[in-house]
């Protein structure tokens, strides 16, 4: 066998073989492809991901806001069950020592208490009008009522889920409406009767 054929076959193959798999195993980097977002409920929320990496993991993890957040992986997908809005950091670790880091914001939670526009309130000798609204998960009109001056409850005398109207009847001095959407995020205003 020539001495050249010899020098092929037994060193520079073989080193550009185990050089080749050397530079293959250092340059593998993870990829992570969200699959799911986030869900409407504005009270729960469920990310599935997916990585890929042509070597093993060392490390998977999750946090928001700066707190882990525990991952449960299914048919090959990890899942994380945020419970706050913020920034997702999902990061994985290769076993070559690089790390990959995804970023997703979190907005699927209410946690904006209702509103009432001052500009549409209006209060007579008997009636308060309000209109109240929730920009998220709604206005739970079943659990809307006042405290009166005498420390009474008082619940509305007219609702308009539609147009988010109430109406309360003004027979004390004083009325603290309590508002609530459906969340449980609630809000609270004091109206006095002057006249």
């Amino acid at each position: 066998m020539p001495k050249i054929l010899k020098f092929f076959l037994y060193i520079f193959l073989p080193y550009i073989a185990i050089n080749g798999g050397i530079l293959f195993f250092i340059i593998q980097k993870p990829t992570i492809t969200i699959l799911t977002s986030e869900s409407s409920t504005y009270s729960q929320s469920q990310i599935k991901f997916n990585v890929k990496c042509n070597i093993p993991l060392t490390k998977v993890s999750a946090s928001i806001e700066g707190k882990d957040m525990p991952i449960t992986k299914t048919n090959g997908n990890y899942n994380v069950t945020p419970e706050i809005n913020g920034s997702l950091v999902i990061s994985c670790t290769a076993l070559n020592g690089i790390k990959t880091n995804e970023y997703y914001q979190i907005n699927a939670f209410d946690d904006q208490p209702p509103t009432i526009d001052d500009s549409q309130t209006s209060l007579t000798a008997s009636v308060l009008t309000l209109v109240v609204s929730d920009g998220q998960s709604g206005i739970n009109f079943e659990n809307i009522f006042a405290i009166d001056s005498t420390n009474k409850k008082v619940y509305p005398d007219y609702t308009n889920q539609s147009t988010g109207i109430v109406q309360f009847k003004m027979e004390t001095k004083s009325l603290t409406v309590h508002i609530e959407d459906i969340s449980g995020n609630s809000f609270e205003k004091t109206y006095t009767n002057t006249k």
